[in-house]
């Protein structure tokens, strides 16, 4: 349905996204916020991948 890709996040699929988010409180301070950060757009390219798979299914059986 569509060309994303998660190669350029630091997150990229969603077993490292559940790794880093149940290890969160086991990270250093100073690296918190990067984590934080990685986790916010590992879920933003993750909803909108399932926009994008919903809108592919709804013009295979045309309700666009």
């Amino acid at each position: 349905f569509s060309n994303l890709s998660y190669s350029d996040l630091n997150i990229q699929n969603g077993n490292e996204a559940l790794i880093a988010y149940a290890t969160y409180h086991l990270y250093e301070k100073e690296d918190l916020e990067d984590i934080y950060n990685d986790l916010i757009q590992y879920c933003r390219q993750d909803t909108w991948a399932m926009v994008v798979i919903l809108n592919g299914l709804r013009k295979l059986v045309n309700f666009i």
